[in-house]
């Protein structure tokens, strides 16, 4: 035979490491099997672990969003007090200093925070306006401060006709 026809034969032939075993394949079934039996428990103890490492990051990510649902709602009070005041402001230049006691807090605010009150306090300045301080306090609760919001009014004196 010639030397290219040598050549031809082995490119044709395959590696010895690409070759099947020759044993049957049950035997391969066998030693599959055998691995997945020495592992008995294995899977219950990855549960176990699995839980573990589950409650463990829940422990960490509850109290951070419930901290987080606390600024929210802090920041809506803060919010909704202060549109509140404006309000509360606006009627009461309309009114005057005169009905100043008359002034409470609108349906919609007080069905919103139950707790929260309104208290009104005539700032005494030599001026021919007087101002109003209108501040909202709604308890915290647990030990912490109440949350109040102030406000101060220019409001102009009604003259009393005589």
């Amino acid at each position: 035979m010639s030397h290219t026809a040598e050549l031809r034969q082995q490119e044709w032939r395959f590696p010895a490491s690409a070759r099947l075993s020759s044993a049957p394949l049950s035997a391969h079934v066998d030693a599959a099997a055998g691995l997945s039996g020495n592992r008995r428990g294995s899977l219950m103890v990855e549960m176990v672990v699995a839980a573990v490492m589950l409650s463990t990051v829940a422990a960490i990510l509850v109290p951070g969003i419930y901290a987080v649902h606390q600024q929210r709602q802090a920041t809506r009070f803060d919010t909704l007090s202060l549109i509140e005041l404006n309000n509360l402001s606006a009627v009461s230049r309309n009114m005057g200093v005169a009905d100043h006691d008359t002034l409470k807090l609108s349906e919609w605010f007080t069905e919103r925070y139950v707790d929260a009150k309104l208290e009104v306090e005539e700032v005494t300045v030599d001026a021919p306006l007087q101002a109003l301080e209108f501040t909202i306090i709604r308890p915290a609760g647990d030990d912490r401060p109440d949350f109040r919001h102030s406000l101060v009014a220019w409001v102009a004196t009604k003259e009393v006709p005589e």
